[in-house]
């Protein structure tokens, strides 16, 4: 019961948190500009992330630092390398890149159809 569990839980923490706290276990005491220029996940998506995880007790500021500093509390974590991306969401988002692809094509094909139009206009007046 207790694996079922720990699998849910691993499965809740996203990646960039994973990284995220592998940074801040590699660099404790770090800042979030630190931090966002330590790990592969958007700089503006940083802060954000740093604060979910004080949330959810994985990191914990450090009192009285400026800048503000945050470091383990050693709460355990899933590592990135057991990461696994849902797969609903790969598929949504392939749907995704597939409808903008075929919207594209569409557009270009008026567009032809478009430019032949005021050729041909052009060409008979």
């Amino acid at each position: 019961m207790s694996n079922e569990t720990k699998k849910t839980r691993n499965r809740t923490m996203s990646l960039q948190q994973r990284l995220i706290c592998e940074f801040f276990k590699e660099h404790p005491e770090s800042t979030r500009r630190q931090c966002a220029e330590g790990v592969t996940v958007a700089p503006e998506g940083v802060p954000e992330k740093i604060a979910s995880l004080v949330k959810s007790g994985h990191l914990v500021s450090i009192a009285g630092s400026r800048p503000e500093q945050f470091k383990l509390t050693g709460k355990q974590f899933p590592p990135s390398d057991e990461y696994e991306p849902c797969a609903k969401r790969i598929v949504q988002r392939m749907r995704e890149e597939a409808g903008i692809e075929y919207r594209v094509a569409v557009l270009d094909v008026i567009a032809a159809a478009f430019h032949a139009m005021v050729s041909v206009g052009r060409a008979s007046a």
